[in-house]
């Protein structure tokens, strides 16, 4: 995801919930938010890899976060927590094709807004930045297998839409979608003997949530 549509969807965000607050009151007698949650989200999509030298390529996404928030005001409130994330898919390079494998472990830090729809319904966004490790980074090409290539931290910006049914007093699910795009490159381990580097210039996924509040 490119980060001008990332700016342009948390700023029309926020200008929703500015009308939102503008033209509603919420009698806090009938409905008060809890200042704890746990959410749960797994989901399924695609990552664009950049590389420094080649054409950029996409593998599948399978991701999976448990995000802790607080509200320190009605409707904002700050997130973190812990992601995993599994890369795949086919992409070529000088070497010829290959098959690759990609695991990571993503830490974020977010601000989150909330809107309520009515009593049963609201939707959340979170916004912020991340610092996340390869885990697991493997090359399949026909006659050789690469090991550990890529290695080390790098940080990035995400975003999250959350569309949330509350089920009962503690209990939500819900659909949610995640976008994030990296402005640190990975480098390359030094056995290779080049200073190759990339990112992900872009991840999007869709999937589910369950969320506990207290």
């Amino acid at each position: 995801m490119k980060l001008s549509n990332l700016f342009l969807v948390l700023t029309l965000f926020c200008a929703t919930i500015l009308q939102a607050q503008d033209v509603q009151s919420i009698d806090n007698t009938e409905y008060k938010r809890k200042k704890f949650s746990i959410t749960m989200t797994g989901g399924l999509g695609y990552a664009t890899i950049n590389p420094d030298n080649g054409r950029n390529y996409n593998l599948d996404a399978n991701v999976g976060e448990i995000l802790f928030n607080y509200n320190f005001m009605k409707n904002i409130g700050v997130s973190s927590g812990i992601g995993t994330y599994f890369l795949s898919g086919n992409g070529f390079d000088d070497n010829g094709n290959f098959y690759h494998e990609r695991s990571l472990l993503k830490i974020p830090l977010n601000l989150s807004f909330t809107v309520e729809l009515n009593k049963s319904f609201e939707v959340m966004a979170r916004y912020g930045v991340y610092a996340q490790t390869i885990i697991l980074d493997e090359y399949q090409y026909a006659t050789t297998t690469l090991d550990d290539v890529y290695e080390g931290w790098n940080f990035g910006t995400n975003l999250g839409i959350d569309f949330i049914y509350k089920a009962n007093e503690k209990m939500s699910v819900g659909l949610t979608y995640a976008g994030q795009s990296d402005f640190k490159k990975f480098d390359i381990n030094s056995k290779y003997g080049t200073d190759q580097k990339q990112k992900i210039i872009g991840m999007n996924t869709l999937g589910f949530l369950f969320r506990f509040e207290f």
